[in-house]
């Protein structure tokens, strides 16, 4: 489980990356990898720097346990345990999209 020690161990993507990388583009990375739109908004809090299940709840005015169940299945939809490595895969994916497309 992630807590708020670990939370401090590592500085969150800089709010830029959603907006250099395109709402859009995320969004219809994650809806590609089979995620749901309430998944993909938690991967996009992620991004904007939400590290926490409380920060993520109150962004999006869900519960934190209702967050916690999207991670458990944003973690199985593409097997890490991590919210750093899941952000990072997202970005991997957008960047590979953007660049196949030139």
């Amino acid at each position: 489980m992630y807590t708020e020690k670990d939370a401090r161990c590592f500085k969150p993507a800089d709010p830029s990356v959603v907006k250099i990388l395109g709402k859009e583009n995320i969004v219809d990375t994650c809806l590609s990898a089979g995620l749901t739109i309430k998944e993909t908004a938690v991967i996009l809090e992620i991004l904007e720097g939400n590290t926490t299940d409380l920060s993520i709840a109150r962004a999006l005015r869900i519960a934190p346990g209702t967050v916690n169940s999207h991670l458990s299945r944003i973690f199985l939809r593409f097997g890490y345990s991590s919210r750093l490595l899941v952000a990072l895969k997202v970005i991997s994916e957008v960047l590979q999209k953007h660049i196949s497309n030139y």
